[in-house]
């Protein structure tokens, strides 16, 4: 009886510390990056889903993008994109974001690390 109270503290005890560990990095926002032709745009909710996409100001109808969940590990943000269309499709779907499966790293409260991007948050919890 006493082994299982001690089990479930322990477990209470971890839960409770990355719960804590992802609430002080308050990572749900918006955070952009614009750049001459082309602007990036990700939005981070706090259930854990994620939208993205990648505007191309000559090429104004199309908008490559991705809808998915993410989950963070240490200091990373990893991202999976819903699932994906038939094959048949991809070739049709000129908003298809390449990427289904990306990262990127928490620089701090404000920044994210996406490739050789830095993107800025603009909206968002402090």
């Amino acid at each position: 009886m006493m082994k299982i109270m001690k089990t479930k503290v322990i477990i209470f005890c971890v839960l409770l510390s990355l719960y804590s560990s992802c609430a002080s990095q308050n990572i749900f926002g918006t955070y952009k990056k614009e750049m001459k032709y082309i602007h990036y745009t990700l939005e981070l909710r706090s259930d854990s889903t994620f939208f993205i996409k990648k505007q191309n100001l000559s090429m104004r109808l199309i908008v490559p993008n991705c809808e998915g969940k993410f989950y963070v590990k240490n200091n990373t943000i990893f991202f999976i994109c819903d699932e994906e269309p038939p094959l048949s499709l991809k070739a049709l779907t000129p908003d298809y974001w390449d990427d289904r499966e990306f990262k990127a790293v928490i620089l701090n409260n404000k920044k994210l690390k996406y490739g050789n991007l830095i993107l800025k948050r603009t909206k968002g919890k402090e």
